[in-house]
C-alpha cells in the first residue's frame, strides 16, 4: 500500500487561497466600440475622440490605430487608459484608420474589439448650399431659421446677414455653428442677404452663393373701442373691445392700476376675437388698458392707453338716532325732528314715515343731503309712525336701515268753566298733563287725584307764598284714563274731571 505524502498545513491553505482567487479575478469582458462610428468619413486630424463602454471586470484599457486592418503596425498604441476615452491627434489627412480597444483587470487582459474604421478629411470643405428661406421669398416673419445643406468634411459653419448684396455692413454674422441652421430676428419688411461657408480642421471654406429673402410688414397697432378713453361709472365685470388690426392673428391685452404698467390686473395672449371680459376690478378705481397683435410677420406695437374708472361702492345703510325706538312723543309744535347717523361715501339720504311697518303708504318721504329731517305731524294726529332712512351715491342706493316708530300722544285741554277767582286761588287751566295756577297771597296748598273708583292715587300739599305755579302730572307716568283732580288752598277748594293720556 503507497504510503500518502503529507503537506504542511500552512502550504494546503495557499493553494486553496490560489484557486479562490483565481476563481474570483475573472479577465474582464471584451470593449463595445461607440464613436467615431464605423466607416464614419471627414474626421479631423487634430481633435479626433475615440469612446467606448466600459467592460466588466475592467480597470485599464489599450488602444491601438493603424492603417492596416490587421493591425501589422500601429501609429497610436497607449495602455494603461483609466477612462473609456481617449483623443487623438497628428492623423494623416484622406486616411483610412482601424482602431480597437481591449481590457485589463485583475484577471488580465481580454480579447480585442472588433475593428472600427474611419476616414480623415481630406481637404477645405466645400461651400454649403443654401435652402431655407428659398432664395427670393416674401412677406418672411421676422423669427426665421436661415438653413443649409450638411457637409460630411465640415466641423462647423459661419453665416452672415447684410440688408446689402455687397455686404458691405452686415445685420448678423454668427461662426462655430455645429449644426445646419440658425435662428435671427429681423426687422419688418426688409430685404435681406445671406451667405454660409464650412469649416474643418484643414480651413474654411469659400462663402456660398448668396440668396435673399424679404420680411413681411409686421401687423398694425390695433384700435381701442369700448370703454371710451377716460369712462366712468364702469362695471365690475366689464367688456373691453377694439377693432381688428390688418393680418392680426390673435391680441393680448393688458389691464393696469399704474400707466406704466409696471403691474397687471389682467395680462392675456393668445385672444382670437376683439372683445375680453375683465373681472376683478375694484370700486373707486381709475384702470388703464393697452392691446397688440401677433401676425406673422411679428407682434405690433402696442395700442393707445385708454383710461377707466370703476364707481363708489353704493353706501351701507343708515343708523337711526332720535327718536329712540318706540319712544312716545308730543310736542306743542307738532314736529318731529327724525335724526340718523351719516353712511360711508353716501351723497343723499331719502327718510320716510308711515302708519304702517310696511311703508304701503307714506305720510311723509323726503330726499336730501343732511342727516335729519323735521316731519310734521298736523294737528290732532296721533297713533304709531314708522320710519326708515337709506343713501345713495352716483353707484346707486343703498338698502334700507331698520325700521324704528314712535307714537305720538294726544294733546288733552281741560277748559275750566270759569276761572276761581274767589280768595287766594286763581287756576290758568290744565293742558299737556300741567296744572297751572296763581296765588293772591300765601296759602297751604293740597293737590289730590282721584281715579274713577274714588281711590286717592296722588296727594300734594305744602306752604306756598303768592305767586303763580305749575304741577306736571304727566311725570308720574299715570295710565292713561278719567280722573278726578282736586286742588285746596286755603279755604278754597276746586275740582275738575282731566283726562290724561299716559306715557
Amino acid at each position: 500500500m503507497p504510503r500518502l505524502r503529507k503537506y504542511p498545513a500552512i502550504a494546503c491553505s495557499a493553494f486553496i487561497l490560489f484557486i479562490a482567487l483565481t476563481i474570483q479575478a475573472q479577465v474582464p469582458g471584451t470593449p463595445v466600440l461607440t464613436s467615431p462610428t464605423n466607416g464614419a468619413t471627414g474626421r479631423s486630424t487634430t481633435a479626433l475622440t475615440l469612446n467606448w463602454a466600459t467592460a466588466a471586470g475592467a480597470s485599464t484599457y489599450t488602444v491601438q490605430v493603424s492603417q492596416s486592418s490587421a493591425f501589422l503596425t500601429t501609429v497610436i498604441s497607449s495602455s494603461n487608459i483609466g477612462s473609456s476615452s481617449l483623443s487623438v491627434t497628428g492623423l494623416a489627412i484622406n486616411t483610412t484608420y482601424f482602431w480597437r480597444v481591449d481590457a485589463t483587470g485583475a484577471g488580465g487582459t481580454g480579447s480585442w474589439s472588433g475593428a472600427w474604421s474611419f476616414t480623415t478629411v481630406n481637404a477645405v470643405p466645400a461651400s454649403p448650399t443654401l435652402t431655407l428661406p428659398t432664395n427670393g421669398a416674401i412677406n418672411q416673419p421676422v423669427a426665421l431659421n436661415l438653413s443649409w445643406g450638411g457637409l460630411a468634411s465640415a466641423s462647423t459653419y459661419g453665416v452672415q446677414v447684410s440688408t446689402a448684396s455687397t455686404f458691405y455692413s452686415l445685420f448678423s454674422t454668427r461662426s462655430g455653428i455645429t449644426g445646419t441652421s440658425v435662428a435671427d430676428t429681423f426687422l419688418n419688411a426688409t430685404t435681406y442677404y445671406w451667405e454660409a461657408n464650412a469649416t474643418n480642421p484643414i480651413g474654411t471654406s469659400i462663402w456660398s452663393g448668396i440668396w435673399s429673402f424679404t420680411t413681411g410688414q409686421m401687423t398694425t397697432a390695433p384700435t381701442l373701442v369700448s370703454p371710451t378713453n377716460g369712462a366712468v361709472n364702469q362695471a365690475l365685470l366689464l367688456t373691453l373691445s377694439w377693432n381688428s388690426a390688418s393680418t392680426a392673428t390673435s391680441y393680448r391685452v393688458e389691464v393696469s392700476a399704474t400707466s406704466a404698467f409696471s403691474s397687471t390686473i389682467s395680462n392675456q395672449a393668445g385672444i382670437t376675437g376683439k372683445a375680453l371680459a375683465v373681472s376683478g376690478l375694484a370700486n373707486n378705481m381709475n384702470y388703464y388698458w393697452r392691446v397688440n397683435a401677433d401676425g406673422p410677420y411679428g407682434t405690433s406695437n402696442w395700442s393707445s392707453v385708454y383710461s377707466f374708472a370703476t364707481p363708489l361702492a353704493a353706501p351701507g345703510a343708515p343708523t337711526l338716532s332720535s327718536p329712540a325706538n318706540g319712544s312716545s312723543y308730543y310736542n306743542g309744535s307738532l314736529t318731529v325732528s327724525l335724526i340718523w347717523g351719516a353712511a360711508s361715501g353716501a351723497t343723499t339720504y331719502t327718510v320716510q314715515v308711515s302708519e304702517g311697518s310696511t311703508f304701503a303708504n307714506t305720510v311723509f318721504n323726503q330726499s336730501g343731503t343732511a342727516t335729519s329731517a323735521a316731519y310734521n305731524y298736523g294737528a290732532g294726529k296721533t297713533g304709531d309712525r314708522y320710519w326708515r332712512v337709506n343713501a345713495a351715491n352716483s353707484s346707486g342706493t343703498g338698502i334700507w336701515s331698520t325700521v324704528w316708530y314712535f307714537y305720538i300722544q294726544p294733546v288733552v285741554t281741560v277748559v275750566l268753566p270759569e276761572r276761581e277767582n274767589a280768595g287766594s286761588l286763581c287756576i290758568a287751566g290744565f293742558a299737556h298733563g300741567v296744572l297751572a295756577y296763581n296765588l293772591k297771597e300765601q296759602s297751604l296748598v293740597e293737590v289730590s287725584l282721584f281715579d274713577i273708583l274714588g281711590r286717592k292715587i296722588f296727594n300734594f300739599n305744602r306752604m306756598e307764598s303768592s305767586g303763580s305755579y305749575a304741577i306736571s302730572l304727566k311725570n308720574y307716568n299715570f295710565p292713561a284714563g278719567v280722573y278726578l283732580l282736586q286742588i285746596k288752598a286755603g279755604a278754597i277748594e276746586s275740582r275738575m274731571k282731566i283726562v290724561l293720556p299716559g306715557e
